[in-house]
């Protein structure tokens, strides 16, 4: 699966997500889903909805509404990549979230992760369609070992960086 998990707002950049997926060739759509978690205003929510609606892929995008607790926890394992094309964003937690999960990143040059890429457990890419897709593509169709060597970043980049026992003094 490919997630995006938050609110649900304009400013989130979901439709430039939705639209890069739909973008991606045939073959790799066919092997992962596009889930968007989180809740907004009915009007937004309902403009990605339609949006899905009047696409030929309605059936590889979930939409899950509000999630917490194992449910949440089990998404994030099912992922392949969590992916943030926030407009703005001061940190964003659920960047952390994922990475503790093992969960590679995708954020864009508007928040704060240039360290995704520096770390190599993610990438930090424009907010467009055209860019969000081509990043998506390059770590769907990555070899098996290139991936668990983002994987395993991910995890070791929250543990070394952001462990509270680690950084307290």
């Amino acid at each position: 699966n490919i997630l995006y998990l938050g609110r649900l707002h304009p400013k989130k950049g979901i439709s430039n997500l939705i639209k890069a997926y739909f973008s991606l060739d045939q073959s790799i759509l066919n092997k992962h889903l596009l889930i968007i978690a989180g809740e907004g205003s009915a009007k937004y929510t309902n403009s990605l909805k339609m949006m899905v609606q009047k696409s030929n892929h309605k059936k590889n995008v979930i939409f899950l509404g509000h999630i917490e607790g194992d449910v949440k926890e089990q998404i994030y394992k099912e992922s392949k990549v969590f992916v943030l094309p926030s407009f703005s964003e001061n940190f964003g937690n659920v960047v952390l979230e994922s990475l503790s999960f093992s969960t590679p990143v995708i954020a864009s040059k508007y928040t704060p992760w240039e360290a995704l890429e520096i770390n190599k457990c993610g990438f930090w890419t424009d907010n467009t369609p055209i860019k969000i897709m081509k990043v998506l593509e390059k770590i769907l169709t990555m070899q098996k070992t290139d991936y668990l060597t983002y994987s395993m970043n991910s995890y070791e980049y929250v543990k070394g960086e952001f462990d509270v026992s680690k950084k307290i003094h």
